[in-house]
């Protein structure tokens, strides 16, 4: 069977054919991809809101895999997530298992968690929020494991001037002891031009220890210039 399209004489699989890849093009597009094999990807087909509140397909998501991190006797797989739910929120999470073994014998389990998210509160101001839990080794080479929960606002008042505000909390897990941080800091940046920056900042700490008298309180200025080239 033959029929006639645009002057040309086609075979009725040829229009088949083209009439497939035709809308197999319109499927890419309306899906913000370019392979075909991306259809079949749920990762490829993340939703976004648009500022005018109407939901429509977002870009692919980039696919790489954290590579392995090994500890002095550990070993950790974390498999990191990018997101972009929403045009004013972003972030990214890598979540995986770590064990240590200890010479002396025994070993420890972790699940290990990195993310950070930034929401965008207005054109001026974000809020970003992060959380961690690894292994780790102290200055001294104790082993340990760390927790980290922070969060920190950020206002962008003028061209040149940034100011912010955060609150961190710290746990630490010596095995034979816990101590505990939180750190309240408060900071102004100064953009001189696009090479040089001067920042300001205070933080208060408090750390609690199981050590008796261990403990202590402080209070630190810093004043800082930072170079770009």
């Amino acid at each position: 069977m033959r029929r006639q399209c645009h002057g040309r004489s086609l075979r009725h699989g040829e229009v088949q054919h083209r009439l497939r890849r035709r809308l197999q093009q319109h499927r890419l597009q309306a899906h913000g991809l370019q392979r075909p094999q991306d259809l079949h990807d749920p990762g490829h087909l993340l939703l976004r809101a648009q500022p005018q509140g109407r939901p429509q397909p977002g870009l692919p998501l980039p696919r790489h895999r954290q590579p392995a991190r090994r500890g002095l006797q550990g070993l950790c797989l974390p498999r990191r997530l990018p997101w972009r739910i929403h045009p004013k929120v972003i972030g990214s999470l890598a979540v995986g298992f770590g064990s240590r073994e200890f010479d002396s014998g025994g070993d420890e389990s972790i699940l290990d968690i990195d993310g950070a998210i930034n929401f965008l509160v207005s054109e001026k101001t974000t809020f970003q929020v992060n959380v961690s839990n690894d292994f780790g080794d102290s200055a001294q080479g104790q082993q340990q494991k760390s927790f980290v929960l922070g969060g920190q606002v950020i206002n962008k008042a003028t061209d040149q001037w940034a100011v912010r505000a955060g609150l961190n909390y710290r746990k630490i897990d010596y095995y034979t002891r816990t101590d505990d941080y939180v750190e309240m800091t408060l900071g102004a940046d100064y953009t001189v031009s696009a090479n040089v920056t001067i920042q300001g900042s205070y933080a208060y700490r408090n750390y609690e220890s199981d050590i008796t008298g261990g403990g202590f309180t402080n209070n630190v200025f810093s004043l800082a210039a930072n170079f770009r080239y």
